[in-house]
């Protein structure tokens, strides 16, 4: 989220210091929420400034260009290799997202496809998930329905 403009800033101090309204009417009548205007006076009181913060910036990489080379010859080395293998052998402790993203930065697929084709059980499985819920109550076996309506009990 972008920080509002400076203009913006500068007139809800000057509608807070003229004291003609109180705090959240003031974020109501610019259309700001309530700890907006509280922490932009906290802001103004600790550096005279209205000005937003810096952007923090992202964090550095785990895996730097030497890293990332290296990773690149253990999966030419072994291609089957499963991220947590990887990283184990690359020896620098991330994460396993962190080796997927080092892999896609470099178009290289984390996921392997299956060697078999699918079973005939998958196909069939999603066609009858497309079946409504009442296609679904016609496919059920007379006798099994009948058998779960409550009725007199034998004696």
């Amino acid at each position: 989220m972008r920080a509002y403009s400076n203009d913006l800033r500068e007139r809800i101090v000057a509608a807070v210091e003229r004291g003609e309204h109180s705090i959240r009417h003031i974020a109501h009548l610019f259309c700001v929420s309530l700890s907006c205007v509280v922490r932009l006076l906290q802001h103004k009181r600790r550096t005279g400034s209205v000005q937003p913060k810096p952007h923090a910036g992202v964090p550095k990489r785990k895996l730097d260009d030497a890293a990332e080379a290296r990773l690149l010859e253990l999966v030419r080395a072994q291609p089957d290799a499963t991220l947590a293998e990887l990283r184990d052998r690359l020896g620098i402790p991330c994460s396993l997202m962190t080796i997927a993203r080092a892999l896609q930065r470099h178009r290289i697929p984390a996921r392997k496809r299956p060697c078999m084709r699918r079973s005939k059980a998958v196909h069939a499985c999603k066609r009858n998930a497309k079946r409504s819920r009442k296609s679904w109550h016609r496919s059920i076996p007379t006798a099994w329905y009948l058998s779960m309506k409550p009725g007199p009990t034998p004696p």
